[in-house]
């Protein structure tokens, strides 16, 4: 059945890995993410797609086989952008109950 092979791939994934990033990340240099997106006020998503895009150019770099300085993989750099999608997420999230808790 692909679709359980699909599963199994998905569930293979290290996607804690993702988690201790970002709490590393978080202890390395403090909420930077949320802290920006607040200082850009309405415009806060642009911190997320400003990220995405960083992360999706070197993923095109990687791909067409630049070789690049920093010692970052095709799955370290898909691993970074899907964090950084989760990351707006949550503050789009936050956004969305703090609109709801003033009115």
């Amino acid at each position: 059945n692909p679709l359980s092979n699909t599963l199994s791939l998905h569930d293979a994934l290290p996607i804690y890995k993702m988690q201790e990033t970002f709490l590393a990340k978080n202890h390395d240099y403090g909420n930077s993410f949320a802290t920006t997106w607040r200082e850009f006020g309405d415009k806060g998503p642009i911190t997320g797609v400003a990220q995405i895009s960083h992360k999706y150019h070197r993923l095109l770099n990687l791909s067409l086989g630049t070789k690049p300085q920093v010692d970052e993989s095709i799955d370290d750099t898909l691993m970074d952008m899907a964090n950084y999608c989760i990351l707006t997420l949550m503050e789009l999230q936050k956004d969305r109950v703090n609109k709801n808790e003033k009115e």
